[in-house]
């Protein structure tokens, strides 16, 4: 990942995959950590969005995997989550 012409990219190639890959080989969960939101600088609430979007997406198309799990470093991002989820943000 790099950043270019001065905005930082965010590298939702890989979202769509990995649900796909707990798919095909019938993993019942799987964990995405929040990406480039640290030092590659990527906004949180984009981040967010752009993982929510991608793993719904797949689950609209498929029935594995049965549990997805965001994983949040910290507050802002939990945060950030909990937004784009539309939940209260404590």
């Amino acid at each position: 990942m790099r950043r270019q012409r001065g905005r930082a990219r965010h590298p939702g190639q890989l979202l769509p995959v990995l649900p796909a890959i707990a798919q095909d080989r019938r993993f019942g969960e799987i964990a995405f950590p929040a990406i480039a939101t640290g030092v590659y600088g990527f906004p949180r609430e984009a981040a967010a969005r752009i993982a929510l979007a991608a793993v719904r997406a797949h689950l609209a198309a498929s029935e594995m995997p049965q549990r997805v799990i965001f994983v949040c470093f910290d507050a802002a991002t939990l945060g950030a989550y909990r937004v784009a989820l539309g939940r209260e943000v404590d």
